[in-house]
């Protein structure tokens, strides 16, 4: 059973802690759930990557929104990021955490732009597309969306942009309140540089730390979370995404764990930065099909609790998908439509 943690608003105390591993349930004869919502990634083991989750139910609608719009911004925590600090080997090739930046989507990169990077480019891709199955307004416990409902969309422009926070320090060990005020800190540049709009956007912040400055339980129990805080004075929701430095815990968070062998590393990062596409792209799909991972305001979970990635988490079929002529590795998603993990 995965663990459940809940992100309180900015301001106020989280409900529960990411470093605590608490469990929090459903109130009891709520009408949407009594299971389980799981928001963070476990880490990869060899019964994981073997036996995957048992992806025995279908998502259900639980009445929530999902990303109708989305938007994806990109902040880089600290001043590490702004000078180049190799932080690893993969056979011939060494990595910077700059190369990291440019895998995942560098500061400067626009939408449409030719520029690299999963996250620059994932919007509009067949990968990305398995989402738009899902959408708000069915009725409760729907396995299907009726007509007159709202889908995500999945357009190639949903890349706002990324840039690299040095003015905020980051501590030591931050903590997922850290994180959350990152992530709000972000919405606030964004919306006056990047034209973040909280209107009509359904953003989700991802926020990445260096390779030496983690939240506690990375790497042992978890990789990657997302979750929900709150931003302009507590008037909007605001999804976001942690994603830590992946390569500093190796095969544990996905190092390697699709392009294995030597034969597909290269100087772009593939194999030594697997791990951050596939983490990325896992909480990527999952806020938004499920922004908002909070007892009561769930939109898509299996009877566990399990969100879209979550039943398809380490799974075999995880593989490269081409995106702005590089390669990525992502793990298949859940599609209620074909009642299995697929990567499109």
């Amino acid at each position: 059973m995965y663990r459940r943690f809940v992100f309180g608003t900015i301001g106020a105390t989280i409900a529960l802690s990411l470093a605590a591993l608490a469990t929090t349930f459903v109130p009891a004869g709520h009408t949407r759930s009594a299971a389980l919502v799981n928001d963070a990634m476990r880490v990869r083991t060899t019964a994981a990557t073997t036996t995957s989750t048992n992806p025995v139910a279908q998502l259900t609608y639980q009445g929530g929104s999902v990303e109708k719009s989305p938007a994806i911004y990109v902040v880089y925590w600290g001043k590490w990021w702004s000078t180049p600090v190799v932080t690893g080997t993969n056979g011939a090739y060494s990595y910077t955490n700059q190369q990291a930046m440019a895998y995942i989507g560098a500061p400067g990169s626009k939408p449409g732009s030719t520029s690299t990077g999963f996250l620059t480019n994932v919007g509009g891709s067949p990968w990305s597309n398995v989402m738009n199955q899902y959408c708000q307004g069915a009725p409760l416990q729907s396995v299907a969306c009726p007509s007159g409902t709202t889908h995500i969309a999945n357009t190639s422009n949903e890349f706002h942009g990324a840039f690299i926070d040095s003015t905020n320090a980051i501590p030591v060990t931050p903590t997922m309140t850290d994180v959350a005020n990152e992530a709000a800190y972000a919405a606030g540049y964004a919306a006056k540089n990047l034209g973040y709009n909280p209107a009509t956007q359904d953003a989700t912040f991802f926020v990445f730390t260096p390779s030496t400055n983690s939240v506690a339980g990375y790497g042992t129990s978890w990789c990657a979370t997302h979750g929900i805080t709150s931003y302009n004075g507590g008037t909007n929701n605001l999804a976001f995404a942690y994603i830590p430095y992946e390569p500093a815990f190796g095969a544990t968070c996905g190092t390697n764990s699709v392009n294995a062998t030597s034969t597909k590393w290269n100087s772009f990062g593939n194999g030594y930065f697997d791990g951050f596409s596939i983490t990325a792209g896992h909480e990527y799909a999952e806020a938004e099909v499920n922004p908002n991972p909070v007892a009561g305001s769930a939109a898509w979970l299996d009877y566990a609790g399990n969100e879209t990635a979550d039943k398809c988490i380490w799974n075999p079929l995880s593989a490269n998908i081409s995106l702005g002529g590089k390669n990525y590795a992502v793990q298949p998603t859940w599609s209620n439509a074909a009642g299995a993990c697929v990567l499109k």
